[in-house]
């Protein structure tokens, strides 16, 4: 049976944030796109004003996304796999 991981990788601490396995594509995207605004949200909650202007987050239907903050000094992605 095929399994299907989602990695999200700290760009900016060189390192795994988390490893998720599902049983299906569906329940990785879904766990995907949550996972990804949840962290956007948190993120848009602990920054300022004028730092707002400068969270980025990006999810593409390929099963990947990309989110951006602190005029990306922080990274963070997601990819199925």
């Amino acid at each position: 049976m095929q399994k299907y991981l989602v990695i999200c990788y700290a760009v900016h601490e060189r390192k795994i944030a988390s490893c998720d396995p599902f049983d299906t594509y569906g329940q990785a995207k879904t766990f995907l796109v949550k996972d990804a605004k949840n962290t956007y949200s948190e993120e848009y909650d602990n920054s300022s004003e004028e730092d707002r202007k400068f969270i980025e987050l990006t999810i593409c239907d390929a099963g990947i996304a990309r989110l951006s903050s602190c005029k990306e000094e922080y990274i963070w992605t997601w990819e199925i796999i």
